[in-house]
């Protein structure tokens, strides 16, 4: 029944109300015998007829009072039907909307003139228009009041469309027209956030499942005094079981999968349950076929939360693997001090020998009767070749000493210009003989630097020997020394053949001859190396840079000792 119908309804039973109340009246009078009318003055009758005049005004002003409280609620019911956050719709028995508020249509997209005897299944999405008919043909039958609600998608009429939760119940209603009333809410937004959530649930469910270390978020039981007991697990990852060994592990107390119960554990889970406060540990599961766990455990939710989350990687090959390289280090370094050992030792017992060779040949070269030429030839061969293994003598036994930290060195301010001096004097005879020109670009004479004055000229005259020895015919070695901040770098760069990229990354290493091929020089490879070892133990850095074809440069750095000019004051 339409509202205006109500309204005519409503002033139909006030009008009814009045006749009936006159008719009451007018019966009342004429019950009176004619004989009371008869002793009565008139006055009195009047007076009686004025009494029946104000209750019968009463009363009709009391149901005009009704009337106006009727219509004031009339008025708040269309506000509230037309105006609710949630549509209304009364669907006729041919399953046609007959009635309709303004929510609705919107909602549908559609004047509410046009949503009128329209079927409301055509704003049903496909997928959702069987469980439209089943629960038509549910509450058709079914007993007055009954209710429904399901969530359903609805195409609005361009083609849009939006989320709904359907509220559906059977009319209490004379007219077999009118059969359900229709309750339709806008959850769209919830649809969104909860596909959102999904969406993140997801990911996070992704992100746990692709990491390797095993995760779990357990919940920490405690007894009546707060002792932890043990936990629970409430969520775990795939890499928990393959970490943990622990199998089906959700829903279950850690006390289940062992005898041997990790009190220790249920004792940090506990306490980080209690309060707040993360941390890492390393520790052994005995009851875990005795395997090692690198843990690291954080509450989650506020001070009231015993909820903790785990994230734990199986440390067990790793620490057999330490175990072993610690046994290897061991046996490593018993074998370096046993050659370090047997090195000195051997050093020491060629260098008595080769002393008396060297002593007595150079005895014969200047003796009488002088040698014959041949002989000199003979001689020279002789003191020559004693002195180059003399010279990789010394350098196995400082090598034995460096590597067994037997080298001592006394660090304080070198002259580079003094170094640089006696290093190009010691040099002019090789350079030559081999035909390299040296040249030393000037640099500040008041550059200093904090090193060992006697390993920085060996260092120097190793390198510089280098470039020489590897150059070119004819060639060329540049000397320069530049300031870095508070550090000053000597650079030697030669015009030789070069090294590819290979040989730079074994360059320092004992017992390499890298250069071997391309130059006639002989050696046992240790002079870089020691070189490297000298310039580490002065505080410094060592490195090389080539490029084949077209040379190499080596280079130093070394602290800058600061000299103050005590004439200025400074």
């Amino acid at each position: 029944m339409s509202l205006k119908t109500d309204s005519e309804r409503d002033s139909l039973i006030a009008s009814e109300f009045n006749q009936k109340l006159l008719k009451e009246a007018e019966a009342t009078v004429d019950q009176v015998p004619a004989i009371v009318y008869a002793t009565r003055t008139a006055d009195e009758l009047q007076f009686e007829l004025n009494v029946h005049q104000i209750e019968l005004e009463m009363q009709n002003e009391t149901l005009r009072q009704l009337q106006i409280k009727l219509e004031e609620s009339l008025a708040r019911y269309v506000d509230l039907y037309e105006f609710a956050p949630v549509g209304y719709l009364v669907i006729n028995s041919e399953a046609m909307i007959a009635e309709a508020n303004l929510k609705a249509s919107t909602m549908l997209g559609v004047a509410r003139s046009k949503l009128i005897h329209r079927r409301f299944a055509q704003f049903i999405a496909d997928q959702d228009k069987d469980r439209w008919h089943l629960m038509i043909v549910s509450l058709k039958n079914a007993e007055i009041g009954r209710e429904q609600n399901f969530d359903i998608l609805l195409e609005r009429h361009d083609r849009s469309s939006i989320h709904a939760n359907v509220s559906c119940q059977r009319m209490d209603n004379r007219s077999e027209s009118h059969m359900l009333r229709v309750v339709l809410t806008d959850i769209t937004a919830r649809k969104h956030t909860e596909q959102a959530l999904h969406e993140k649930e997801s990911s996070y469910r992704n992100l746990i499942n692709s990491i390797d270390e095993g995760f779990c978020v357990i919940e920490v039981i405690f007894d009546a005094n707060k002792k932890p007991i043990d936990y629970l697990f409430l969520e775990i990852n795939q890499s928990f079981e393959k970490q943990s060994g622990l199998l089906g592990a959700t829903g279950k107390r850690m006390s289940e999968f062992s005898r041997n119960h990790e009190t220790y554990w249920y004792e940090i889970y506990g306490k980080v349950a209690l309060t707040g406060e993360p941390i890492r540990f390393e520790n052994v599961a005995n009851g875990l076929n005795s395997r090692w766990f690198d843990v690291y455990a954080c509450r989650l939710g506020g001070p009231e939360s015993r909820k903790v989350s785990v994230l734990f990687q199986d440390i067990t090959e790793r620490k057999r693997n330490d175990a072993a390289l610690i046994e290897a280090k061991l046996a490593s370094e018993l074998a370096s001090n046993a050659k370090t050992e047997f090195l000195s030792r051997m050093s020491h017992e060629l260098r008595t020998p080769l002393n008396t060779i060297l002593g007595f040949a150079q005895l014969l070269e200047t003796g009488t009767p002088p040698p014959t030429d041949t002989q000199n030839v003979k001689l020279n061969h002789i003191i020559k070749a004693g002195w180059y293994l003399l010279e990789m003598i010394n350098e196995i036994l400082d090598l034995s000493a460096i590597e067994s930290g037997k080298l001592s060195l006394l660090r304080e301010a070198v002259s580079l210009t003094e170094v640089m001096s006696e290093c190009q004097s010691m040099l002019e005879p090789q350079t030559h003989k081999l035909d390299i020109h040296i040249n030393f670009l000037p640099f500040d004479n008041t550059w200093f630097v904090y090193a060992d004055r006697i390993r920085l000229k060996q260092v120097l005259l190793n390198l510089l020997s280098n470039s020489i020895d590897y150059n070119r015919e004819h060639g060329t070695v540049e000397v320069k020394c530049t300031c870095i901040h508070e550090r000053l770098r000597i650079s030697i760069e030669d015009s030789g053949l070069g090294m590819p990229e290979e040989q730079l990354l074994h360059l320092f290493q004992p017992y390499s001859q890298l250069r071997q091929e391309s130059s006639m020089q002989q050696g046992m490879g240790i002079g870089l190396v020691m070189a490297k070892h000298l310039v580490e133990l002065m505080n410094g850095t060592i490195g090389a840079e080539s490029t084949v074809g077209a040379g190499s440069e080596f280079w130093i750095e070394l602290d800058r000792y600061i000299v103050l000019n005590l004439a200025d004051g400074n």
